[in-house]
């Protein structure tokens, strides 16, 4: 691996090409499947959507060392040099997005509040997964991963509140 001093945002910009171009090749079905989530909207529930869409998330767990990798790589530069990668560190489109995009198709379906933050939420439930799959110990199966996704969006959509 290049250095980052000795090639700084040039080689951090050819790594991101890479590991973006290696994730598509490697998961391309699963980012399609997640990436058509605001097109199920208003079919089956809010919570079934969203599980569906974040167990194919949680299975591509494979990518989530290299991405870390590359964000400590970033952080080493300088101000101006993240400044001229600003454009190809933040991709215009991707899972959180996908996922925003799907609530505010939900709020216009009337099954999502209208007074919720969708990119905040999108979030939340990312930071939720990558919390899962950094979990010390070995790997959880698929399964056993997805049925903790399952109660984690089910905490998210019914709230926290008592009833």
């Amino acid at each position: 691996m290049e250095p980052v001093a000795a090639t700084g945002g040039a080689g951090i910009r050819r790594r991101l090409r890479r590991s973006t171009a290696d994730i598509e090749e490697r998961h391309g079905d699963r980012l399609a499947q997640v990436r058509a989530l605001p097109g199920s909207a208003g079919t089956r529930t809010v919570r079934e959507n969203l599980v569906a869409a974040l167990a194919e998330l949680s299975v591509m767990r494979d990518v989530v060392p290299a991405q870390m990798q590359l964000r400590d790589e970033l952080v080493a530069l300088q101000e101006h040099e993240i400044a001229a990668l600003a454009d190809e560190v933040r991709p215009a489109e991707g899972p959180a997005h996908w996922i925003a995009d799907y609530l505010r198709a939900e709020q216009r379906c009337g099954r999502v509040r209208p007074d919720l933050n969708c990119e905040m939420t999108a979030l939340c439930l990312l930071a939720t997964l990558l919390g899962l799959v950094l979990t010390p110990g070995p790997p959880a199966p698929n399964d056993l991963l997805a049925a903790v996704v399952e109660e984690h969006v089910r905490t998210l959509v019914d709230g926290v509140g008592v009833r």
